[in-house]
């Protein structure tokens, strides 16, 4: 999908991690996902930190920055609420990443 939206002529890719991945522990799986779709487009990747326990957050985090995405989103609307607001509180709501 992200290939046709580039040639399509998406400027950038929104995508949501692969959050059962996280959960599990998929660290090298994520990277390796997250490099072939950031290698295509300026990329921000949402973590669905709702779902998340605070280590998988920072480790995420991490994973998002090493694959070359421009930015990590904590969280969509469709996130748990409550375990989103408390976490937005911790974390910041967006985080831009350098190149």
């Amino acid at each position: 999908m992200s290939k046709k939206a580039v040639s399509d002529g998406a400027d950038e890719l929104d995508i949501v991690i692969n959050i059962p991945d996280v959960i599990h522990g998929r660290w090298s799986k994520i990277e390796k996902d997250l490099k072939a779709i950031c290698r295509l487009q300026d990329t921000k990747v949402i973590i669905g930190s709702g779902f998340l326990t605070d280590d998988d957050i920072a480790k995420a985090s991490q994973i998002v920055k090493k694959a070359g995405a421009i930015c990590v989103k904590t969280a969509t609307e469709k996130d748990p609420l409550e375990n989103r607001e408390l976490k937005e509180n911790k974390f910041k709501n967006v985080l831009f990443l350098q190149k």
